[in-house]
């Protein structure tokens, strides 16, 4: 491997609910970044998550109305593939937002779309993909994850999903040529989170929260049950985001490279507080 500039930049994302165990984790997030692999440039590196079992796999309680709104089976596919497989490095089609790297070259190129509703890390990964920039997965970084509780009931969390994939699906569907740019595609991403980011988002959101919605009322919870049903509606009439989210991004991205400029080159300007002005 060589290196390809040094950087003294290279931030390590973690968040406020994980635990170091092992103790060359910070060495071993810094070892790739900014070298090349097999005359490949890495500028992105994904750890991954160990759970309070030790597992990198998830075992969730299994209900009905996940047979259609298969997210977990999807995960764990995922990551048997590309976590518990060599080489160590490999490219990946999903990202962990609390155990990545990102060297300073793509921090200046790509910024995070304030725009997707949630699951902002697998959407930069894509983001950075589209203009020509490989996340890999080191599957020996790993971190130990242990969430808080999840408070949310079950119907809200998948209706936040499908507005995450929905908008993620627009951004590949409304891609056009830019200079510079890699066409990317739904099925670049399977199989998880490209499961997701097909046509048939809406038939998996419909027929997950009828089965929801009859597992609430069994339950004895009619409230649940019209919020779950609400869902329904939602992915018959308006999943589709409004607006255009590639449009949106290349415009973003391309103010973001202005103002990485002029703040590496003259930080206290006004040019750059008109910069950031800009709508």
């Amino acid at each position: 491997m060589h290196v390809i500039r040094k950087v003294p930049v290279r931030p390590v994302f973690i968040d406020d609910d994980e635990v170091f165990e092992d103790p060359n984790f910070i060495n071993k997030a810094r070892e790739h970044i900014g070298r090349l692999v097999n005359k490949a440039p890495v500028f992105a590196v994904a750890g991954y998550y160990l759970q309070a079992d030790g597992n990198y796999l998830l075992t969730p309680k299994h209900e009905p109305w996940m047979k259609a709104w298969d997210n977990a089976a999807k995960m764990n596919d995922g990551f048997q593939h590309i976590i518990g497989t060599e080489p160590r490095l490999k490219s990946t089609p999903f990202v962990f937002g609390g155990n990545m790297i990102i060297h300073r070259i793509l921090g200046e190129k790509i910024p995070f779309d304030p725009n997707v509703p949630r699951g902002e890390d697998i959407d930069y990964l894509m983001n950075a993909r589209m203009f020509g920039h490989t996340f890999f997965l080191d599957n020996e970084l790993s971190i130990k994850h242990l969430p808080p509780p999840n408070k949310n009931p079950r119907w809200l969390q998948i209706r936040k999903d499908m507005k995450r994939f929905a908008f993620e699906r627009a951004k590949i569907n409304t891609q056009k040529n830019v200079p510079g740019m890699t066409r990317i595609t739904a099925e670049d991403f399977d199989p998880y989170p490209g499961a997701f980011l097909k046509p048939d988002l809406e038939k998996k959101a419909q027929e997950a929260n009828q089965l929801l919605a009859r597992q609430y009322r069994l339950e004895g919870s009619e409230k649940d049950a019209k919020e779950a049903l609400q869902n329904i509606k939602l992915a018959e009439t308006c999943l589709v985001p409004e607006g255009n989210p590639f449009e949106s991004f290349c415009k973003l991205q391309g103010r973001w490279q202005e103002m990485m400029s002029a703040t590496a080159e003259q930080p206290l300007k006004k040019e750059l507080k008109q910069l950031l002005r800009k709508n």
